[in-house]
């Protein structure tokens, strides 16, 4: 996600691209998250100019039924010209033109980013393989090199791979807003303070604001079903009886709806990394916490962070520096930092930077000994006073499941490839209008961002209607004693007065059945979707097994040998190893 177009400097304390909630660490306007560095006790106002987003199924509230439901047609099946793609090598890349409304399938469409990479070997071609890197917010067509990469030969010589954006994501249909009235104040670390929280809701009003006007018509259009009905349509534009799936992170909630609701025509799906769809989309049987909580991120990098001291103690200092004393030295600097950031000579040190740097550096188990120095260097600056610590190397890739270590793609890979929205044909084929995603930005916006992350994530997500429910979240004691809280809660408060209202976003069940179970993939210590995600989402599917990998990182089959195998298997045959399987990572962090 881009840094907001503001008249003033950005001064982010770290930058990390995550594939569940975005851009965690990352600054980018209003809608940045935050590191909490203690409790706050603020009241709140819930004044803003619109409404939170509906609480539908399948079915718009109208009643009128959406396409895959009973008694309704497909949509025109799109002609994609295919060209050969600047950015993905030996892949050919165009564009599709869906419905920009389900509901209404013959209206005006919009323009999404396809890419795909022939089998490699057309005589054993097996079918197409549809990826999705997560996100919200990541392009799939700028993952898809380092898919193929990932699965290797005994796959990509079989199968296609598929890249279709998401819409909101891709160039071509981003979600995006802009606005003439002058920006509040800001901040880019993390509200604590009352003075702080109000200053961070008045950024989510003025960006709510905005986004009722100039984020039309893509905000209202935007829900992961549609993604996944966008998906189905690409599979019919390219002549494939059925669908093979690989999604990773956020990108298993796009693998659990389009089973759902698509069910006769999955065949195999793997979802690696994952996130309970029930807890993104209606909550289970309490939505008033916040879709940031309930997917359980900040859990997660917590119990990781913890596992990985264990880890780093257990090898001793002869495998892993500092070992003796990392564990002290992580609790002595946190509990210093719950009371206020820290000067230590032109540095100023707060519990929020240390926590973006940890989360940086928890996604690949090879930058685990970069986390340790960091937490230790941190220590010498605000316990023992040192004036200057160098910086720690940085993280070796992207922080996202399956990223590439020396060429990390992400969303903007794709541009060299996507028309603009405003090259984008006027016409399908068939005479529908293909409308542009938002509002054209004039020469006097003062602000602008992208919201390819919260857009999708307000949309489909139950979320309180209250700001004084991320407050309120922030003193409880699961919060307070949790130093990664604030990283992840605040990212979604944006959605309690989101102006978006997609009638057609799919909140379950997600338990139906499918000629063959997905593969589940689990990592016993990922930082991002915690173990107990997958295995939530691995009870409740009929069929379904559950691999889990004994790593840590972001992720599983890309850091095991025995995983891939598995999958590769269950790609190509659809046989399934038995339930509960447990795969080594092929190397420990120290």
């Amino acid at each position: 996600m881009n840094f907001s177009k503001r008249p003033f400097t950005v001064t982010a304390a770290a930058v990390a691209t995550v594939l569940v909630f975005g851009t965690a660490a990352c600054s980018s306007g209003g809608n940045s998250p935050a590191g909490s560095t203690g409790g706050a006790v603020a009241t709140v106002s819930n004044t803003a100019p619109t409404a939170a987003g509906g609480d539908t199924g399948g079915s718009a509230p109208d009643g009128k039924p959406v396409w895959p439901d009973d008694g309704t047609s497909p949509p025109p099946v799109p002609v994609i010209d295919f060209h050969p793609c600047s950015s993905v090598d030996d892949g050919r890349c165009g564009t599709a033109a869906v419905p920009l409304d389900y509901r209404d399938p013959d209206g005006d469409a919009i323009a999404i980013d396809v890419a795909v990479i022939d089998a490699a070997d057309p005589d054993s071609r097996r079918g197409a393989i549809f990826v999705n890197p997560g996100g919200p917010g990541e392009s799939a067509i700028g993952h898809l090199t380092r898919f193929r990469e990932v699965l290797g030969p005994q796959i990509t010589d079989r199968f296609d791979l598929v890249a279709v954006d998401p819409r909101g994501v891709g160039i071509s249909s981003q979600a995006r807003c802009w606005s003439t009235a002058t920006p509040p104040d800001y901040i880019d670390q993390a509200p604590s303070t009352d003075d702080e929280i109000k200053v961070w809701i008045d950024n989510n009003k003025y960006e709510n604001a905005a986004c009722a006007t100039s984020g039309v018509p893509i905000i209202n259009h935007v829900s992961t079903a549609n993604v996944a009905r966008d998906m189905d349509l690409v599979r019919r534009a390219l002549g494939l009886d059925e669908l093979n799936f690989v999604g990773l992170s956020y990108g298993t909630v796009v693998g659990a709806t389009y089973r759902s609701l698509f069910p006769d025509t999955t065949r195999a799906m793997i979802l690696d990394g994952v996130v309970d769809p029930v807890a993104w989309t209606s909550g289970g049987d309490d939505p008033t916490i916040p879709v940031s909580v309930r997917t359980g991120t900040a859990k997660a990098a917590h119990q990781s962070l913890l596992a990985l001291l264990d880890a780093c103690e257990t090898a001793g200092p002869d495998r892993c520096r500092h070992a003796t004393t990392i564990r002290r030295e992580w609790q002595q600097t946190t509990d210093a930092l719950r009371h206020g950031p820290v000067q230590a000579g032109l540095d100023t040190v707060s519990l929020t930077s240390l926590v973006f740097s940890a989360v940086a550096l928890q996604y690949d188990p090879d930058d685990a000994q970069a986390l340790i120095d960091m937490i230790h260097d941190t220590y010498r600056q605000v316990i023992e006073g040192e004036s200057y610590v160098a910086p720690p190397p940085p993280a070796t890739g992207d922080t996202g499941g399956w990223q590439s270590p020396t060429a990390p793609a992400a969303a903007p890979a794709a541009s060299d490839d996507a028309p603009q929205p405003q090259s984008a044909p006027e016409h399908t084929a068939d005479g529908r209008r293909i409308v542009p995603a938002t509002r054209s930005q004039p020469d006097d916006a003062v602000w602008w961002d992208t919201f390819t992350q919260q857009a999708p994530m307000c949309a489909d997500a139950r979320n309180p209607d209250s700001y004084q429910a991320w407050v309120d979240y922030s003193n409880s004691p699961e919060a307070l004693a949790n130093p990664f809280t604030g990283v992840w809660l605040w990212n979604s408060s944006l959605c309690a007065r989101w102006p978006g209202t997609d009638p057609d976003a799919y909140r379950g069940p997600f338990d139906t059945a499918t000629a063959t179970g997905p593969l589940v993939v689990g990592n016993t210590h990922d930082n991002a979707t915690g173990l107990d995600q997958a295995e939530a989402v691995a009870a409740a599917i009929p069929g379904a097994v559950l691999v889990t990998v004994d790593s840590f990182g972001h992720t599983g089959i890309d850091k095991s040998a025995c995983a891939l195998s598995v999958a590769t298997d269950y790609l190509v045959d659809l046989s399934l190893p038995a339930d509960g399987t447990v795969c080594p990572a092929d190397k420990q962090p120290f």
